[in-house]
């Protein structure tokens, strides 16, 4: 039985929360190569999203902007699977997607860095180090309905 939806994870930057849409190109999902990570540390499907969803927020650190803000964040949504070809063909997790844009309806979640890391995630995009620490940060987790509060966060 094919699935109605496939949750996946878009890397976004701070003023992209201000935009009416997002028109992701590549976003993050459990992809195949995902799916054997998945299967050899014995993970289950949430395993695995976690797993694409720190994928997703690694390439958040290399937002100029998130950069400034010393953040990452990612929106989690859901989507028809039919809109995701490519899989894995920019990266582990990554997947290309053609159904042109995503509506804050479709936004379940975002995943942002907590407080206190800020020049480590500033940091992480030029040093191997702090990309290495910051990539074992867990995201805290916000409700859609904060979206322009987070949006606030590029005047902090």
């Amino acid at each position: 039985m094919k699935k109605s939806t496939v949750r996946i994870f878009i890397p976004l930057d701070f003023q992209m929360l201000s935009q009416d849409v997002l028109e992701p190109e590549i976003v993050f999902a459990v992809s195949p190569q995902i799916s054997l990570l998945g299967e050899e540390y014995g993970y289950d499907l949430e395993d695995c999203e976690s797993l694409a969803m720190d994928y997703a927020a690694m390439m958040s650190c290399e937002f100029e902007i998130n950069q400034k803000v010393g953040r990452r964040i990612v929106a989690a949504a859901t989507v028809s699977p039919e809109n995701l070809r490519d899989y894995d063909t920019q990266g582990i997790g990554t997947a290309c997607f053609t159904g042109g844009n995503v509506s804050w309806s479709q936004i379940v979640s975002f995943h942002v860095d907590g407080p206190g890391n800020e020049e480590l995630v500033a940091a992480a995009a030029r040093d191997e180090e702090s990309w290495e620490c910051v990539s074992q940060l867990y995201l805290e987790w916000f409700d859609v309905s904060e979206r322009h509060t987070l949006a606030n966060y590029i005047n902090r």
